[in-house]
């Protein structure tokens, strides 16, 4: 084995080992001392709140409207500033959703499509995404919490984790969490329902207080 071959191989031994230390630290189960009820209801209570990550939508009779994106996403008090943009930045879209009306801002920062009216969120996404989900529970569900106003069937780990649960046809599935400023914030959601996957890997979780 040349020299060459073995700084290359010595590398990329470095590389896999750094890349596997990597995941493990991201991937590690929160403490079972966590209580959970105490960190829903902080989690519940705050009204400023961004995270940033990638999803993979499915749609089982639509092969087209499926795909990947990135997504950052910004809630403040019920206005979301929402950005989603292909691989390399391509169809980037930033989303602009308040109570009752979402714009759609292009990249040049023009307005180019609006939506009104109650299911303004659904009437989007049904006609530019070629998909929907009930828009006003993902703001809870992205934070590993159910929509309180609607019934909901809870799956809990002993110590009180939430698993996942049922919500308006939706399966929805905390694979796994991770600290973010003291907090246990998913990192991993499959929600699944009316013949639409949707996967989310997200990082960068910033929770503050209720501002009031």
């Amino acid at each position: 084995m040349t020299r060459y071959v073995k700084k290359r191989y010595a590398m990329r031994l470095l590389f896999i080992s750094l890349l596997a230390f990597f995941l493990t630290a991201c991937t590690l189960r929160k403490p079972a001392a966590v209580e959970w009820s105490a960190h829903r209801e902080q989690v519940h209570a705050a009204s400023e709140w961004s995270v940033k990550g990638r999803m993979a939508v499915k749609v089982e009779d639509d092969a087209k409207a499926g795909g990947q994106l990135s997504m950052r996403w910004q809630q403040s008090k019920d206005i979301s500033q929402i950005r989603l943009s292909g691989p390399l930045g391509v169809g980037a879209w930033e989303l602009l959703w308040e109570p009752e009306c979402v714009s759609v801002i292009d990249a040049d920062g023009e307005q180019t499509i609006q939506y009104t009216g109650a299911e303004a969120a659904e009437d989007f996404m049904r006609a530019e995404l070629g998909w929907a989900f009930p828009a006003q529970s993902i703001r809870y569900w992205v934070r590993g919490l159910p929509d309180p106003s609607a019934v909901v069937n809870e799956r809990l780990a002993a110590n009180g984790e939430l698993l996942g649960f049922d919500q308006y046809g939706w399966a929805i599935v905390y694979e796994r969490y991770a600290e973010f400023d003291g907090l246990y914030m998913p990192v991993r959601i499959t929600m699944t329902g009316h013949g639409v996957r949707l996967r989310m890997i997200l990082s960068h979780w910033k929770i503050a207080a209720d501002l009031g």
